[in-house]
């Protein structure tokens, strides 16, 4: 799914200060005390988990370390873009050489479209990040999704656009995409297959890799979803994906939320304080997609309760034309 958060960065900056207020004393008072970063039972808890979520349940900011060492390539970037020019790349979804095309006046996460196959650069951050998880898997070096071969097996929530065409040739690939309510997971709609990833239609342990950019935002109960991934994963598999992460949050942002009804409030807060909903851009309905949530440093400790083990990738690369700021990539390993 394509998603322009152009248009929203000013609404997301005027919201984060206001959220951490309300909603983290709402979301500490009710979470485990793990959760609330105590001393003696982060102890006892971070035991079961790997090295990167004991890291982050003893310091919920250590990720923020990353983006330090790529602040002075970043500054950088806006010179290229500057330019206005088309300029050459080495693409990780085809492994060919191809040029970009950015506007110095653009959010680049959504936007340097390559010239060859259209791909943005988040399309390229996620595709960089799926090639290293595949070459852990299979225990040998892959550069780009075309070099992806063998029975491996994935699911894609996109069933169209760049990063579909170039995963389709595996035997073992899914796609899929949500279609409006009423239809049934794993139903074929024109072609397509129709996944609520809340509850999927797929055996447990089924896939090595699943791949979800910038959906679970949209996602009512997205921690269902996250856990449904762990269930159709399988063990030693990666959910790889992207979502609005607002990092100087340390919880999710609510947007929108769905009532026990069904019924639709927008706005934070209990009662909601109703707000102008909304939308991201979408390839299969025009009207948009309503945005639900805006993920924190919450989302990373609640992934880690799971039981993933969850790597956090603050990606730079102008090579792979990777540029600009918040280009976080997720990998969440079922353990």
């Amino acid at each position: 799914m394509t998603r322009d958060l152009s248009k929203n960065v000013i609404l997301i900056g005027s919201f984060v200060f206001l959220m951490q207020f309300i909603m983290y004393r709402t979301w500490t008072a009710t979470s485990s005390s793990a959760s609330s970063y105590d001393a003696a039972a982060l102890r006892s808890f971070a035991n079961k988990y790997s090295p990167n979520c004991r890291m982050q349940m003893a310091d919920p900011g250590w990720w923020l370390e990353l983006n330090e060492e790529f602040s002075t390539h970043r500054a950088s970037d806006s010179e290229h873009a500057a330019l206005d020019q088309p300029f050459e790349i080495w693409d990780p979804l085809s492994c060919q050489r191809t040029s970009i095309a950015c506007k110095s006046t653009q959010w680049m996460r959504e936007t340097c479209p390559s010239l060859s196959n259209g791909a943005t650069n988040r399309q390229r951050q996620l595709s960089l990040v799926v090639s290293k998880v595949y070459s852990g898997i299979v225990g040998t070096h892959c550069r780009c999704l075309r070099e992806m071969e063998g029975d491996i097996s994935v699911l894609n929530t996109e069933a169209k656009g760049p990063v579909h065409e170039a995963l389709k040739h595996l035997p073992n690939y899914e796609s899929s995409e949500f279609f409006p309510e009423g239809k049934v997971s794993g139903e074929i709609i024109n072609g397509v297959r129709h996944e609520d990833l809340q509850a999927t239609s797929f055996p447990s342990n089924k896939f090595d890799i699943i791949l979800t950019t910038e959906v679970f935002e949209h996602i009512p109960f997205p921690y269902q979803a996250f856990h449904e991934t762990y269930r159709i994963l399988k063990p030693g598999g990666a959910h790889v994906f992207t979502v609005p992460f607002v990092s100087t949050s340390n919880v999710d942002i609510v947007m929108s939320r769905m009532d026990h009804k069904g019924e639709i409030h927008h706005g934070p807060g209990s009662p909601p304080t109703f707000v102008s909903p909304m939308y991201h851009g979408d390839p299969i309905r025009p009207e948009g997609v309503l945005v639900f949530n805006l993920f924190g440093q919450e989302m990373v400790s609640k992934l880690c309760q799971m039981g993933f083990d969850v790597h956090v990738h603050s990606l730079h690369s102008p090579k792979h034309g990777v540029l600009g700021e918040g280009a976080t990539a997720f990998i969440a390993w079922k353990m």
